[in-house]
């Protein structure tokens, strides 16, 4: 018995050696799938009441990777209480994505929910949807025109209010309200609705406000609130607003000399609108009871001429009034008025000459020397000169000396005319090496210099005074190893002054 069980067992293991393992049994059972994954893209948000026609309704889409049932809830999360269910979606190998409606069904407070999806045998996901109460939580106004004119010819003559009220969300709701606008003691009112949020649009004419700053103010109202929104709004006439003459020259010489022979009149008006418009006016120049010149005005733009003083080609002496009247098409006239002096006389040229003592004219001097060997001194040559001696100094000037002089005060007074001018002549006693001198407006440099080159007179030229210059300002330079003697300073003066 033992010997034919050993042979068998050996058998059948050579057996499965050579063909392979014996086939396995079959098991009826299948595997277990892996649960799909499952994306939900965020709904459109939804707005109470339901029922309305206004977002009432939106949509979303659920997306998996592989076949699944999914079931859709939508949940408040302040006590995950259930608000509605969804059908179940069905997705396919042939159709893994699906979009579903979302209704506000069983919603009964606006704010943030959750929808939630579970695929079968798969983890939950959760996507936010927002619903808005519809109650308008701003009022929303914008006007065509902040600005409105009451004249008939006006292109701006009414305003468009448009109006639209939006709750928490940001979203568009329907409402019931007015539109008042407001300018002064008066307001002018208009009822607006809009059953779907879509813009309302009230007209206000500028003919039904009276003139002034004012205010246009919009009340909405949905579901219990009430909101307010506001803009600025202002009525204007067109009319001149205020007027302004002047005159470049309030007193005329009108002899054609170059002085103050004409006077250039200028007229600016402003109008309500900031703008140049139509108007009509007049420029007069009037003496006593007559008006001696007219021009005429048609708008408010700048305005200028140019008045020669004179009436019919004539002087006549005296004062002259020149009137301003312009209006626009609305508003009254705007005057303004200015005075002009006529007078008669004519520029005649005179000169003046005199002759200073050099000592009298350079009371210091500086010496620029080291040694202390440099010197001026008066009265050395003659009486009243001044003389001086220089041996070193710097940049190789030894010595400078300086004075001042003050300008008649007839030619101060004939400044105001033009044309006044100086100039001086040196009378050069002794010479030896290197000098020069020259004359200046007191403060300035602007003036007149040259070296000295020989004994005699140095003159130089002409200096313009222009009004009020009342002081000169002289000096001479004295070179080292050279000396210098001034005996005398001539001054003389050309300028104007007013004849008969």
């Amino acid at each position: 018995m033992k010997s034919f069980v050993a042979p068998f067992v050996f058998l059948t293991i050579a057996a499965i050696s050579l063909t392979g393992a014996p086939a396995a049994v079959a098991d009826d059972s299948e595997p277990t799938p892996t649960p799909a994954n499952v994306v939900v893209n965020k709904p459109g948000i939804l707005t109470l009441p339901n029922g309305d026609g206004v977002r009432d309704t939106t949509s979303f889409t659920v997306e998996a990777d592989a076949p699944t049932t999914v079931a859709l809830s939508l949940v408040d999360p302040a006590d995950e209480s259930v608000v509605s269910v969804l059908d179940p979606v069905i997705l396919t190998e042939g159709a893994l994505t699906a979009t579903v409606p979302l209704t506000l069904d069983g919603v009964v407070r606006p704010g943030g929910f959750a929808l939630r999806a579970t695929p079968e045998g798969g983890e939950t996901t959760s996507t936010k949807v927002m619903i808005g109460s519809g109650q308008p939580q701003s009022a929303n106004i914008a006007l065509s025109r902040s600005v409105i004119y009451t004249y008939k010819k006006a292109t701006a003559r009414s305003s468009v209010a448009t109006v639209f009220a939006r709750d928490e969300t940001g979203e568009r709701v329907p409402f019931t309200g007015s539109v008042a606008a407001k300018v002064g003691s008066k307001t002018v009112t208009s009822e607006v609705s809009s059953a779907a949020g879509a813009d309302a649009k009230v007209t206000i004419a500028a003919t039904s406000l009276p003139l002034g700053a004012g205010t246009v103010t919009f009340t909405a109202t949905a579901q219990g609130l009430t909101s307010k929104g506001s803009a600025k709004l202002t009525v204007r006439n067109v009319a001149v607003t205020a007027t302004k003459v002047s005159a470049s020259q309030r007193t005329v010489y009108p002899a054609k000399d170059g002085y103050l022979d004409a006077t250039k009149i200028a007229v600016s008006a402003s109008s309500s609108t900031g703008k140049t418009i139509g108007a009509t006016g007049t420029v007069k120049i009037v003496r006593g009871s007559k008006t001696v010149r007219t021009w005429k005005l048609s708008s408010t733009k700048s305005w200028s001429t140019t008045w020669d003083g004179k009436v019919g080609g004539k002087v006549v002496p005296g004062t002259y009034t020149v009137k301003v009247a312009v209006k626009g098409p609305e508003g009254g006239t705007k005057s303004a008025s200015t005075t002009i002096a006529v007078k008669t006389g004519k520029l005649v040229s005179k000169t003046s000459k005199k002759t200073y003592k050099g000592a009298a004219v350079f009371k210091s001097w500086y010496d620029l020397g080291d040694s202390g060997s440099n010197r001026c001194y008066r009265n050395m040559i003659s009486a009243g000169d001044f003389v001086c001696e220089g041996r070193d100094g710097t940049d190789g000037v030894a010595i400078i000396g300086k004075g001042a002089l003050s300008v008649p005060g007839a030619v101060v007074s004939a400044q105001k005319y033009g044309g006044a001018k100086v100039r001086m002549a040196a009378n050069v006693s002794s010479l030896k090496g290197t000098a020069a001198w020259g004359y200046w407006r007191a403060g300035t440099d602007v003036g007149k210099d040259a070296s000295i080159s020989k004994k005699g007179g140095s003159r130089l030229g002409w200096l313009g005074l222009p009004g009020t210059t009342r002081k000169l300002d002289v000096a001479h330079a004295v070179g080292e190893d050279s000396s210098l003697g001034l005996s005398s300073i001539t001054v003389e003066y050309s300028y104007k002054v007013m004849g008969k």
